[in-house]
């Protein structure tokens, strides 16, 4: 092994390792996103093929963002905290630079790409392995190149990592359901076009596939960077979720997650009995034990309307810094 280079205790490959490595998974994408553009024009007419992709980094890199907007046709689109186990190019170092069997800390960012930006960004590539200056702005890329641990497209097992989705398919065959319905989380586009380009496709490639959106059940929260829709289709859509499948819905890149859809009970309008209550009304306490749970957040416990009406899990006590 070539001598490999260090940052904040993780040991990262030499460069000419990271040349080896990373020069054909960038071409093998340059194939796949030409793949797609032919797929698209078959159908859906006038449709610029994009890809997100994944960049898997060893460490950290801060404000990689803001070299993403130098780069014309590169989206910047999320980015997560994940632990990586060691293999024998990345892994966590001790104090004696010897090689630690436990997990480190690395990024995971989204970009979303087309012809003109993954060209951007092979020319980002040939600039790295020559060792040439970067252009103002775009320095994070050669960063990026030194900690690359991976860089690949967004795939369906990304679309339902985590997501309970697959438990939920396999509950609907036991009942024998022959159509689910499933919420569609689109990856949330600056642009207002964008977004309506991004929901206009997923409807067709629904309708192509023998499902369908249903009417109302858009929502959109830009505070939160947030599209999301409520879709229903045949549960055999669902019979191969691997990357072979020929259903393009599944292989749709405006898709980030599809989850199960949650179930609810309520009674018909028409026979809830109106309640009101005056201020300073009492109210009798509930009996039994709870029935909602309310996670990820604190309310106030001796509000009057509250008092003695809640159980509250606060082991960090975080009720004393409200």
């Amino acid at each position: 092994k070539a001598p490999g280079r260090q940052f904040k205790g993780v040991s990262l490959p030499a460069k000419g390792q990271q040349i080896q490595r990373i020069g054909p998974k960038l071409n093998e994408i340059d194939k796949v996103l030409e793949g797609r553009r032919l797929s698209l024009q078959q159908s859906i007419e006038g449709v610029v093929p994009e890809m997100v992709l994944v960049l898997e980094i060893a460490g950290t890199i801060t404000n990689f963002f803001s070299a993403v907007k130098k780069t014309p046709g590169l989206e910047f689109l999320a980015e997560f905290e994940e632990d990586f186990l060691p293999d024998d190019l990345f892994y966590h170092t001790d104090k004696e630079g010897r090689k630690a069997e436990k997990k480190y800390t690395g990024q995971i960012f989204l970009v979303m790409t087309n012809q003109k930006a993954l060209n951007e960004l092979k020319r980002y590539w040939d600039k790295y392995k020559k060792s040439e200056k970067f252009d103002r702005g775009t320095t994070k890329f050669r960063i990026l190149f030194d900690q690359l641990k991976d860089i690949r497209p967004y795939s369906i097992n990304d679309r339902l990592k985590d997501t309970g989705f697959e438990d939920y398919l396999k509950e609907q065959r036991e009942h024998n359901i022959e159509n689910v319905r499933f919420e569609v989380e689109l990856f949330f586009r600056k642009g207002k076009i964008e977004r309506q380009n991004a929901l206009r496709e997923l409807k067709n490639l629904l309708k192509q596939n023998g499902g369908k959106f249903l009417n109302q059940s858009e929502t959109m929260i830009e505070e939160i960077v947030y599209h999301a829709f409520i879709a229903e289709a045949p549960i055999k859509v669902f019979d191969d979720l691997s990357e072979n499948t020929n259903v393009t819905f599944l292989k749709c890149e405006r898709i980030m997650f599809l989850r199960p859809v949650g179930q609810v009970a309520v009674k018909n309008p028409g026979e809830i009995e109106e309640q009101q209550v005056l201020p300073g009304e009492e109210i009798p306490l509930p009996g039994g034990n709870p029935v909602v749970a309310l996670l990820d957040g604190l309310p106030l416990a001796n509000h009057k309307y509250l008092a003695n009406r809640l159980n509250i899990d606060d082991p960090d006590n975080y009720a004393g810094g409200y």
